[in-house]
């Protein structure tokens, strides 16, 4: 009796198990950097100019990102709210552009990796 109980719970527990399955702080990060580099590449390609007393940067890094908080639903999506240090290149030249900058993601696994499905 208890070995056909173990055997009906052991997938159920295991399905569970991979709901709770979140991305680190690095994956989120590099997810991050990658997008906001790929839009500031689109609008390099796009060749406007920015209003004057402005520069485009040529990338975009993100630093010291944490978790302040996140959930995954039952569809699997994780739902996380972060906090992080901007950071602009410029000629070869790093800037802090914005301390302590707070975001709203959700994210969703693609394959074996995540992808960012939503920014706020």
């Amino acid at each position: 009796m208890l070995k056909r109980l173990a055997v009906l719970a052991l997938p159920i527990l295991a399905l569970a198990a991979c709901l709770d399955e979140v991305p680190s702080n690095e994956v989120i990060a590099t997810l991050l950097e990658a997008s906001a580099n790929q839009e500031l590449a689109v609008v390099k390609a796009a060749g406007a100019l920015p209003p004057p007393g402005q520069l485009v940067p040529d990338a975009v890094r993100i630093m010291n990102l944490r978790t302040i908080g996140g959930v995954t639903d039952s569809k699997g999506i994780h739902v996380a709210s972060i906090q992080f240090d901007l950071m602009v290149e410029l000629n070869g030249a790093r800037m802090l552009s914005q301390r302590g900058a707070k975001a709203r993601l959700k994210l969703a696994r693609e394959g074996s990796g995540w992808r960012i499905l939503e920014k706020q």
